[in-house]
């Protein structure tokens, strides 16, 4: 009888939007209903049984998301990950994974990470860390330059460590079930750095040792009995730290002045917006329960009417991330996202709300580094481009880092703009969407 229980209950999937769309439409269709073609977004009517199938695999990956009280596995980021097979550890292990679980599911697990004092017991070495953070609008290139950058020596790569914040901010959820039970937001003023968690201990404390126990990797092989003390870079790549650069500054203070860096990725804003508008995955971006991180972006990007948008608390001003949008544009934004023109405007909005704060987080970061990388220039002479993004932290030259930037870096050529495209771009007029863009060198339809 349970048996069957759980398999009713699957039927009905998990408790993202997604399935709540599939699960009424599959009870239409079983009680013999023609669905108009609104109701299946634009595309050929659903069979009931291939929607029963989604429903199912959608409940059971779910069901694999442990819960919060549980325990996540420190050890996982020691486990080479076959995608990246010159590194002999897993950037995506605090992603965390399997990630569509956690989208569907919500659990992101606490770590218990050894304190940095015990692993200078037990090593007899003191890791002095360097925190490299690239940030940058997503479908900028990001991922290209830390996966460069973990080919030098004495470094370590992690990719969206998501297990390593929200166990301790749960507000930095914006994209799984959960995030609205979490409030989840884009922002984090710098005070929140030094908030304590739950059981009392300094979260900016918690995350140094985290970061201490992820840079061991980097400190092997084991150096002359003589040497007491070792230096490593962690690069942390984190799309949505654009908007947190005064807070990570503060946050790195453990580790002494001067140790934080940011390198802002900048792309040309309509690569940007058309790679977005053609990613399969626009849910797990935009936030699978009620589109939550669009909800966060959107308070940013537009100003403020007084009253927070429905399902939402007011988030606090970012008076620099106000594009100054016309009623057409915005008209485009809250269209379906099955419709080309909404998915594009929105990533414009994406693009130039991620330049605009962290710019002007850098401007207020304290005691750090902060450099702009234009993508153009690391397609166009990725040597230089390498040497300039990284010679204030002290590490040797990586043969094997400019080896895979001339064999995998190369230019493609722009196209023309359809008809879409031209539609919003002649909407962002006046704006500070039009306004970066020409800043970047782009042209315009108009």
């Amino acid at each position: 009888m349970a048996a069957e229980e759980d398999a009713t209950l699957e039927l009905y999937g998990c408790s993202c939007d997604e399935c709540a769309r599939k699960a009424l439409l599959l009870q239409r269709l079983e009680a013999g209903e023609e669905l108009p073609m609104g109701a299946t977004n634009g595309q050929q009517q659903p069979r009931a049984e291939v929607l029963r199938e989604e429903l199912i695999s959608h409940s059971r990956l779910a069901k694999l998301a442990p819960q919060d009280n549980a325990t996540g596995d420190r050890l996982a980021i020691r486990k080479p990950n076959p995608k990246r097979p010159w590194l002999t550890y897993d950037p995506d292990a605090l992603l965390p994974n399997p990630f569509d679980s956690f989208l569907l599911g919500g659990g992101c697990p606490t770590i218990v990470w050894p304190s940095a004092n015990s692993i200078k017991e037990r090593s007899k070495l003191t890791i002095e860390i360097s925190l490299f953070y690239v940030v940058g609008c997503r479908r900028s290139g990001m991922t290209v330059v830390a996966e460069l950058m973990s080919r030098y020596t004495g470094v370590v790569f992690v990719n969206e460590p998501r297990q390593l914040w929200i166990p301790l901010l749960p507000a930095m959820d914006i994209w799984s079930v959960a995030a609205p039970a979490r409030d989840g937001r884009l922002y984090f003023a710098p005070h929140e750095a030094l908030m304590r968690t739950a059981s009392g201990q300094l979260i900016a404390q918690v995350l140094m040792d985290a970061y201490t126990n992820i840079a061991e990797p980097a400190t092997s092989p084991a150096m002359p009995g003589s040497q007491t003390k070792r230096e490593a870079v962690v690069v942390e790549k984190f799309q949505e730290h654009c908007f947190r650069l005064p807070f990570l500054a503060e946050l790195s203070q453990k580790h002494g002045p001067g140790r934080c860096s940011f390198l802002h990725i900048i792309r040309d804003g309509v690569d940007v917006a058309r790679s977005i508008a053609s990613s399969a995955d626009a849910a797990s971006w935009y936030g699978v329960k009620g589109e939550w991180k669009w909800k966060c972006l959107r308070e940013i990007i537009l100003p403020s009417t007084g009253e927070p948008s429905e399902g939402r608390r007011a988030s606090p001003p970012l008076p620099h991330c106000v594009l100054d949008l016309g009623p057409e544009f915005v008209a485009f934004l809250e269209m379906p996202r099955t419709d080309e023109r909404c998915r594009f405007s929105r990533g414009l909005v994406e693009w130039a709300a991620s330049i605009l704060a962290a710019r002007h987080g850098g401007q207020e970061a304290q005691d750090c580094v902060y450099k702009e990388m234009h993508y153009k220039d690391l397609m166009s002479n990725p040597a230089v481009a390498l040497v300039s993004m990284l010679d204030h932290l002290d590490l040797e030259p990586s043969a094997a880092a400019r080896q895979c930037a001339r064999q995998t870096l190369t230019m493609k050529p722009s196209r023309s703009f359809n008809t879409a495209e031209r539609e919003v771009l002649l909407a962002a007029q006046g704006s500070k969407v039009e306004k970066l863009l020409k800043e970047m060198g782009r042209e315009l339809p108009f």
